[in-house]
Formats: structure tokens, sequence, C-alpha cells
């Protein structure tokens, strides 16, 4: 492009505008991607303490309801029989 052609283009209304809704919508998109960025980096760190909580929490296992003793159950949970109620 020659020196006369910029300076056109410069002082084109429409080129002016068109590269200043250029620049505006770049402005928007990155500030779109950085907040993006923060709050998947948030996310994961997150995510990340609540893992290394967890063992802490459950002690590395997870609860074993088979080892329960059925005597620890209260009785009214039980289904009554019917030879229960014959006295």
């Amino acid at each position: 492009m020659s020196d006369s052609t910029l300076q056109n283009d410069n002082n084109d209304p429409l080129a002016l505008y068109t590269r200043s809704l250029h620049d505006y919508t770049l402005a928007l998109w990155t500030e779109s991607r950085r907040i993006a960025e923060e709050k998947a980096r948030a996310r994961q760190e997150t995510n990340a303490a609540y893992r290394t909580q967890e063992p802490q929490l459950t002690g590395g296992k997870k609860p074993d309801h088979k080892d329960e003793d059925p005597s620890d159950t209260p009785s009214s949970s039980l289904p009554s029989s019917s030879s229960d109620t014959q006295t």
C-alpha cells in the first residue's frame, strides 16, 4: 500500500469506525477470556482443596455399613411380627 492510501484510510470515517469497532470487540473478548480463566482457576483450586480434604474427613475409607451391630438399631425401626403382638 502506498502512503497516500494509508492517509486516505486514516481519514475515511468507515475505516476509522471499523478499526474502532475491532479494537473494542477485541478488548471485550480479551476481558471475557480473562474472567473465564479466573473462574476456571478458582473452580480447579476449590476442587483440589475438596479432594485433599475428603480423605481427612472420612479417614480415606468410606464407611462400611455391613459391620454395624444390628442391636444398635432402634426397635421402632424394625418391622413388628405377628408373634410379638400375641401375649
